[in-house]
């Protein structure tokens, strides 16, 4: 899969990308293009899942997090910082976006 592939994909699967102004950065301030990271996000009803590109941009480096809503929303709402890894992490080969 190349990049534009994946960018298709999470097009397709209805995942925004995290700009540098979101408040999920606020929370995960370690995961930014800035330091090689770019991160998708899929709220659902229950859940969120974020997916973890590390760039340079490599198939088998995606990861993905999915993370109560709630308690994700709890972090946003207290500006709490936290680690994205200390969440139930998908490496590539079980992610189906």
């Amino acid at each position: 899969m190349t990049y534009a592939d994946l960018l298709h994909a999470l097009s397709q699967a209805q995942y925004d990308r995290v700009e540098r102004d979101d408040r999920l950065l606020d929370v995960f301030p370690t995961q930014n293009r800035e330091k090689g990271v770019e991160l998708w996000e899929q709220w659902g009803e229950d859940e969120v899942k974020i997916l973890r590109v590390r760039l340079p941009f490599e198939e088998e480096r995606l990861e993905l997090f999915i993370l109560a809503r709630g308690q994700l929303e709890s972090l946003l709402r207290r500006n709490i910082v936290s680690h994205l890894d200390d969440f139930e992490k998908f490496i590539s080969k079980d992610i189906s976006l």
